[in-house]
């Protein structure tokens, strides 16, 4: 948890050179009410999720690059500022722990990763 973590936060650091914020925040979700999603692309099932987001309102990024935002050694930034796994690895954490992630983006205004784990209960 704490790389995803790490991950999530560095990469919305990175994104804030002109200043800005980041915003950290959990909700109790239903899968049935996860909608406007453009990357969860595996059925959620029909449960209760705890859903982590990570926004800030940095310079986003485009369409062409949120599709390719969780392969292995892509990055948006410039050679010699990172290995582009930071993602990659946050997606393959995720996914082992069960749960899911979704990134939504506009160039020029924020990135929102939202991050849904099953909420198993007693």
């Amino acid at each position: 948890m704490q790389q995803i973590f790490l991950n999530l936060i560095v990469n919305s650091k990175d994104a804030l050179k002109q200043g800005g914020k980041i915003q950290i925040s959990t909700q109790l979700i239903h899968s049935s009410e996860v909608k406007d999603f453009e990357s969860i692309n595996i059925p959620m099932p029909d449960t209760n999720f705890v859903n982590i987001r990570v926004f800030d309102n940095g310079e986003g990024i485009t369409k062409q690059e949120l599709n390719k935002v969780f392969e292995p050694f892509y990055t948006t930034k410039s050679t010699g500022e990172g290995s582009g796994l930071g993602l990659s690895q946050v997606y393959g954490l995720t996914r082992q722990y069960n749960g899911y992630i979704n990134l939504k983006s506009t160039k020029g205004e924020f990135t929102q990763v939202d991050i849904f784990f099953p909420l198993y209960e007693n």
